[in-house]
């Protein structure tokens, strides 16, 4: 989603056994995803602490 959050788009989401993310030029939640879905779940708090440090070391 782009421009805020919108319940509708959450919702049909949810419905469909997926999620729904804000995007923004401070979003690392994209990428992180992006990392969840190839390496697992598991490894979600691992993949959002990597992409917000490679966002901090080229400087978005």
């Amino acid at each position: 989603m782009c421009r805020g959050r919108v319940g509708a788009l959450e919702q049909l989401a949810q419905a469909g056994g997926g999620s729904a993310i804000e995007l923004g030029a401070g979003s690392t939640t994209l990428l992180a995803q992006f990392f969840e879905l190839v390496f697992g779940a598991r490894y979600r708090d691992q993949l959002l602490r990597f992409t917000k440090t490679c966002r901090t070391l080229i400087g978005l």
